[in-house]
């Protein structure tokens, strides 16, 4: 027996209003202050909801334990006065097994302390039918509107799925969207057997979170640390797809996990997606902040055979882990932070501390701010087939961080056995892969993380490129990449407790590898402060105005080339002459500058001349470095030495200037200068190639002088202006003595009165 259909539209008769359309085979239960509903004969089903509104199996006139509220049928419960709900139990079990369920325009709903067989602990809808909530808001900020708390569905001999709801069969939906406030607390999954368990919270094939004030998923969880599992994804959520969409308030993700205890019978087990497993992901256009705090994937083997060659327990994703695309777009604010995935004991393989992106594209796209920190993936066993990937981030496909304005990865890292490495992402597969980074004018992606990427046969690393914002207009990528060591060695002492990091594991956690081709195509790649950028070939496009600049840094191209196209420049510097470019070929190209400059200017006593022309130059020491490589300056190319030269280890220089294309000299104040008029350029070179007259010079002594007009142009060159290559270095003499100097500097009389006397002190 079904409750009287008149029920639900003598109730219409006042006007109720609804956002949703309901369908005319559905039971309205209409809720009021008063008890409204008459039961028929002696039907289980059959129940009168007191005058507080409070369902309570154990007072009710007309229930049985462990017997279904409602089954097989399409209901909607509804209330014109905005009354709320709640049904709680204690020991017998509160569920659903509707095909379809609709929640409507309540102040309140609160599914609490059901402990339920599987499938779902308190609500499990039927084959292609669908859970709705909607317009459950009573209006107070403090109160949480829809509350699903201390929910477990449990079977110890079959597979468990959705702590609170379940709606795995057929093409099944839960839509939660346009209410207030919710809550998922501490609902789980849980078996004694080899069994997957999944969904600590909610199994579905879809579920939406659009469209709602503020929601909260704390401390749900699939699996257990103490009985034994085998198998557990996703501590809240499991299914395949997960949208959470244009929400108001903030999103928080917080403690919930999945993990597996391992009886030494068992061969295998695996946890996956602490807070999240699904084949799809979509966090969008949301208004508050995003936070994943805290969640994570744990896995214990008892085996720990020295002999074994096959993992024991395989751990991915600690927040997020996907088997097909992550789309993370236009939000506010996302944090991950402190998520993890772990191996307990036994030989353990962990990916991915807060995202496993297995198959699946990853887009991080026009977000205001997103930051990954203190992420992690671990094994406390050392053992040859233990294996972690990817503090913050592992995938197996296209990765696109484009758009954002700010992105941070920073104390994310990998631990096996207590060695670590700062590492936030790790990218591998079988098939091509291709990874794109982009930052917005004023913006900037900075890593102070190490970051991998496995060789590809025809993978692109794109940085910079153009990117469709959140209205689907293209933009010109224009801010700054930065690839940065600074904080390695603190980082480093803080994740390890106060133990300072060993030279390996400092050197490891600044090294870097992109594996394949790197074409800049805009704004400026910086690697800095003692980080290691290793890679192949790499391209600053033509045309694009694109900077990449190596500060008290290297860049290691090994055997590849690096080229400098049309309006492209490559800067060596930075404050401590430890700049580095290694290739086997570096080509400034037609319209490309190379540029040697400081950042800074050091505080120990420079070397200052003031001339008769009231000029003033900084005479500081080399900063740049090119190791065993062929440095190409093309004709019209720009040389830029701004308080600094550049040094060419068991490399060529090649000046490939003609009578009417010259390279373009440019001396900046802060320039080498001395009195003698003898800028040094470029020191340690192997060998001198000038193009114009063919003629080639060695590191053998010898000495060659040339007309610098020749294969210079710029303010500083005349035709007295003479260019030799003389023990390694090659230097300009006779430059014009007007140095340019900006309109911001200036000198003080004290500076001045300081700057004579060093004068008289040199004669």
């Amino acid at each position: 027996m079904k409750l009287q259909t008149f029920l639900t539209f003598s109730c219409c008769l006042i006007n109720l209003s609804h956002a949703i359309q309901i369908p005319d085979d559905y039971v309205m239960i209409y809720l009021s202050s008063e008890s409204d509903f008459q039961c028929e004969g002696t039907n289980n089903y059959c129940y009168i909801l007191s005058s507080d509104l409070t369902f309570n199996p154990q007072k009710c006139e007309f229930w049985t334990q462990d017997t279904s509220i409602l089954s097989k049928g399409e209901y909607i419960f509804t209330s014109y006065n905005n009354n709320g709900l709640t049904f709680e139990n204690g020991a017998s079990a509160v569920s659903f097994e509707a095909n379809s369920l609709i929640f409507d325009s309540l102040s309140g709903i609160e599914f609490k302390d059901v402990s339920g067989q599987n499938p779902g602990g308190v609500i499990n809808i039927g084959r292609n039918g669908s859970l709705i909530m909607r317009h459950i808001n009573d209006n107070i900020d403090s109160t949480v509107d829809i509350l699903f708390s201390n929910n477990k569905s449990r079977n110890n001999f079959s597979s468990v799925y959705g702590g609170a709801i379940s709606a795995m069969s057929g093409n099944t939906t839960i839509d939660i969207s346009e209410n207030g406030s919710i809550l998922f607390y501490n609902n789980k999954t849980a078996v004694y057997s080899v069994f997957p368990i999944s969904g600590g919270a909610i199994a579905s094939k879809q579920l939406i979170l659009n469209d709602n004030n503020e929601i909260l998923i704390q401390k749900n969880s699939t699996g257990s640390l103490t009985e034994s599992v085998s198998h557990a994804s996703g501590g809240f959520y499991y299914g395949s797809s997960i949208d959470i969409s244009n929400n108001h308030g903030d999103v928080e993700v917080e403690g919930n996990y999945a993990a597996t205890h391992k009886r030494s019978n068992y061969a295998f087990s695996y946890a996956q997606g602490g807070a999240i497993y699904s084949d799809k992901v979509k966090i969008s256009n949301n208004e508050g902040g995003v936070k994943f705090v805290n969640n994570y994937a744990s896995g214990e083997s008892l085996k720990n055979d020295s002999f074994s060659d096959t993992p024991e327990a395989s751990v991915h994703g600690g927040a997020i882990a996907s088997s097909a695309d992550i789309e993370i777009d236009s939000n506010v604010s996302v944090v991950f932070s402190d998520n993890y995935a772990s191996g307990v004991a036994g030989i353990t393989v962990a990916k991915g501390g807060a995202i496993y992106a297995v198959g699946a594209n990853l887009s991080i796209t026009n977000n205001e701010y997103i930051s990954f920190s203190g992420n992690y993936v671990s094994s406390n066993n050392s053992h040859h087939n233990s294996e972690v990937y990817g503090g913050a981030i592992y995938s197996h496909n296209n990765v696109t961080i484009s758009g954002n304005k700010s992105v941070i990865f920073e104390k994310n890292y990998e631990n096996l056995g207590g060695t670590y490495r700062l590492r936030s992402l790790y990218l591998t597969g079988k098939n091509a892969r291709n990874v794109t980074i982009s930052a917005v004018d004023g913006g900037e992606v900075v890593f102070f993380d190490s970051v991998f990427m496995t060789d590809y046969t025809g993978a692109v690393v794109s940085l910079n490129a153009d990117f469709a914002d959140s209205d689907g207009i293209i933009q010109k990528a224009g801010g700054d990449i930065i690839f940065s060591g600074r904080y390695t060695e603190d980082h480093l002492k803080e994740i390890k407790g106060g133990t300072a990091g060993t030279a390996s594991e400092i050197t490891n956690s600044r090294t870097s590898e992109l594996l394949n081709t790197v074409n800049l195509y805009g704004g400026t790649l910086r690697v800095e402060d003692k980080a290691i950028f290793k890679t192949h070939n790499i391209n600053v496009v033509a045309d694009g105005n694109a900077t990449m600049k190596v500060l008290d840094a290297t860049v290691n191209a090994g055997s590849y080339a690096v080229n400098i196209n049309s309006t492209g420049q490559l800067t060596l510097g930075g404050t401590d002459g430890s700049a580095q470019l290694t290739a086997k070929n570096i080509n400034i190209n037609q319209g490309a500058t190379l540029s040697a400059e400081r950042t800074e200017v050091p505080e120990v006593a420079p070397a200052i001349t003031l001339a008769a022309e009231d000029t003033v130059s900084i005479f500081n020491e080399k900063l740049g470095g090119v190791v065993s490589g062929n440095l190409n300056l093309a004709a019209r190319a720009a040389y830029k030495a701004d308080g600094a030269h550049l040094s060419i280890t068991s490399g060529t220089l090649t000046f490939n200037s003609t009578a009417t294309d010259k390279i373009n000299l440019i001396l900046t104040l802060g320039a080498e200068y001395n009195e003698d008029s003898k800028v040094l350029l470029f020191t340690d070179v192997s060998t001198v190639k000038f193009v114009l007259d063919n003629i080639t010079a060695t590191k053998t002594g010898q000495s060659i002088t040339l007309n610098a007009a020749d294969y210079f142009a710029g303010e500083w060159i005349n035709e007295n202006t003479q260019l030799i290559y003389e023990g390694g270095n090659v230097y300009l003499t006779g430059v014009n003595r007007v140095i340019p100097e900006p309109t911001t500097a200036t000198l003080s009389l004290f500076a001045l009165a300081g700057l004579a006397m060093r004068r008289r002190r040199r004669k």
